[in-house]
């Protein structure tokens, strides 16, 4: 346990670090209150430690092994799973944490519906299952791409309702890849074998004394620590709406920082991840600012895609769907046609209303 905390000295100044440190240790907050889950996503160039961020913070709870080793994702997974397999996988997870590393090597549009479905918690009800898998799992992914780019990837159009479920974090502008502060270490590949010493011998151990304390209280007072949590999340929705944004657009991706920064307060309180004072609040309001630079930005610059696109592209990736009234299949050279054709000539007709309308109103 104490050689483990040497981790929290070396999170100091490092805030997608103390950001991820607090995510895993969301999880267990359910049983205290009904938080919303939280998923953040790292995203930035190759090479750059966001993997190795993530298989320290995955060391709260454990380990993996490969080959009597311990594993490349210690206690993490990969993007690269079917979503049905992924359903699996956050249920093994139930109110702990997951890692899930390079998301740019899964399918765009199997990322897009895994965001949505992680933060339903449960999986999709099947006839030869008992029952659907269900979880509350806090979940850090990492990525080369961003959150933007997968949606574009995926023809999805960019908005906060993706945004918002799969929190996008980039990797801080003049650091040292995904640290700002390497604490004396010569280059990022030293600062990460040094986190690695730490959390490849000593893990697992964190999680467990947390959720102990936690039910501890629990069991003394469980409203009071209720409203313990609360509070805290109250102050940091303060503190950002203050300092950050007053958009009520950017409400739900806050109380998502709220959530993590009560997480972090908690586990300093146990003293099982000792920050110095106002560390957790810093690190958390610069993440904020920096995926709110970014998201906004985003969503004014991808052009969406014209429903007349979109159809053409929904035809050729589905010809042999369609069908009659008949239920046999269409001839598409003559079907799809006669299709495009009514489409446009519906378009010509709404383009000449609106240049009649435009012209009336300039001359009133």
């Amino acid at each position: 346990m104490e050689e483990w905390k040497n981790l929290a000295g070396l999170a100091e100044g490092n805030s997608r670090l103390i950001l991820a440190f607090g995510v895993a240790f969301v999880g267990p907050l359910r049983l205290i209150a009904p938080i919303e889950p939280v998923a953040f996503h790292l995203t930035g160039p190759g090479a750059t430690a966001k993997t190795i961020i993530g298989v320290c913070t995955s060391s709260v709870w454990g380990q993996r092994t490969l080959g009597g080793k311990p594993h490349p994702l210690g206690g993490g997974d990969a993007w690269n799973n079917t979503v049905n397999n992924l359903e699996r996988v956050l249920a093994t997870r139930d109110h702990t944490y997951l890692f899930l590393d390079e998301a740019h090597l899964a399918r765009p549009e199997d990322i897009i519906a895994a965001i949505f479905m992680i933060s339903e918690g449960q999986g999709r009800g099947r006839y030869n299952e008992l029952k659907r898998w269900e979880w509350f799992v806090p979940v850090l992914s990492t990525s080369n791409d961003s959150v933007a780019e997968i949606l574009a990837k995926a023809r999805e159009p960019a908005d906060r309702a993706a945004f918002d479920r799969l929190v996008d974090v980039a990797l801080p502008q003049g650091g040292f890849g995904a640290f700002e502060n390497l604490h004396g270490s010569a280059t990022v590949g030293d600062f990460s074998r040094r986190l690695k010493a730490i959390y490849d011998v000593h893990y697992g151990v964190v999680g467990r004394a947390y959720v102990l304390k936690i039910l501890q209280e629990l069991a003394e007072d469980r409203e009071w620590l209720a409203t313990w949590l609360e509070a805290r999340r109250a102050y940091f929705i303060g503190v950002a709406r203050k300092r950050v944004s007053t958009d009520s657009q950017h409400e739900r991706v806050i109380s998502h920082f709220a959530t993590v920064y009560a997480a972090l307060r908690l586990a300093g309180r146990y003293e099982l991840l000792p920050l110095s004072k106002g560390s957790a609040s810093r690190a958390l309001l610069t993440c904020l600012r920096d995926h709110l630079k970014v998201t906004d930005g985003t969503t004014k610059q991808i052009v969406r895609h014209p429903p007349l696109s979109l159809l053409k592209t929904y035809v050729r990736e589905n010809r042999n769907s369609f069908v009659d009234l008949d239920g046999n299949r269409l001839r598409l050279q003559a079907g799809v046609r006669c299709l495009f054709a009514e489409l446009a000539m519906f378009a010509c007709a709404n383009a000449r209303r609106v240049r009649s309308r435009r012209a009336k109103a300039q001359k009133r």
